[in-house]
């Protein structure tokens, strides 16, 4: 009897003991998930005109704040290169990267690259625009930088390796991100440029690969996918105008 009590108790301290190890294993792993995707968002002042940001967690925070702010007014700038996952984007397809990127969204501000590279990053979303940005709106200029070695891979309202949707002032990017989309509205630079206006887009490059897979795989293109009014319909009284200079 005094055996059988033993094993019962050495049974069910092994069950606890095994209990906690995967705990523990699953903490750690999720804890260094969220270490992949943290945000560092100490550089932003709101009332402040001009940022840097040199690192990936101050990347990521400009997603975070972009959830409170549009940055209009506001100049945020590049101050080194960037690396946000390391590998080859073509290898992203089949297995993802640990650190993912969710698209910064109705940015109005200027964002400056200063000449230096974005790469590495990997975006994937079935519901919304898909790129560097979600969307960027009218007066929203983005220029001089590199970005590469990235994959984006989205539906619905836009996909392309600046901006899913909207429109604002592109100068001055080379990018070879690779993009892939399951409905319409693809572009080398944005997707589909639907805010009414007048948007620039001059001096941009680029040399990736655009994949759409279904019926509805229209308005692609190596600039931008679809060029249309307010709210993504043309109309006379709210026009879209575009003007695409190649040099």
């Amino acid at each position: 009897m005094k055996k059988k009590t033993q094993h019962i108790i050495l049974t069910i301290a092994i069950c606890v003991a095994f209990v906690f190890v995967v705990l523990g294993a699953w903490l750690i792993f999720k804890s260094g998930k969220q270490v992949m995707n943290k945000a560092n968002v100490e550089w932003y002042d709101e009332n402040g005109t001009e940022f840097v940001i040199t690192t990936a967690d101050e990347l990521y925070g400009v997603i975070q704040l972009s959830e409170f702010y549009d940055f209009e007014g506001q100049t945020i700038k590049l101050g080194a290169d960037i690396v946000v996952n390391e590998g080859n984007a073509k290898d992203w397809a089949k297995k993802a990267p640990s650190r993912k990127w969710f698209p910064i969204t109705g940015f109005k501000g200027t964002f400056d690259g200063q000449g230096y590279t974005i790469s590495g990053l990997y975006g994937k979303s079935v519901d919304t625009g898909m790129g560097l940005f979600c969307d960027t709106q009218r007066g929203a200029v983005i220029r001089d930088f590199r970005l590469l070695n990235s994959y984006f891979s989205g539906s619905s309202e836009g996909t392309g390796s600046i901006s899913g949707y909207g429109g604002g002032t592109f100068d001055t990017i080379y990018t070879d991100a690779i993009l892939k989309t399951s409905y319409a509205y693809a572009g080398g630079i944005i997707g589909q440029i639907s805010a009414s206006g007048e948007h620039k887009i001059t001096n941009c490059w680029f040399d990736g690969d655009i994949t759409m897979k279904s019926e509805e795989g229209i308005y692609g293109g190596g600039i931008t996918g679809a060029i249309s009014g307010e709210g993504g319909i043309y109309r006379k009284d709210h026009p879209c105008q575009v003007l695409i200079l190649y040099r």
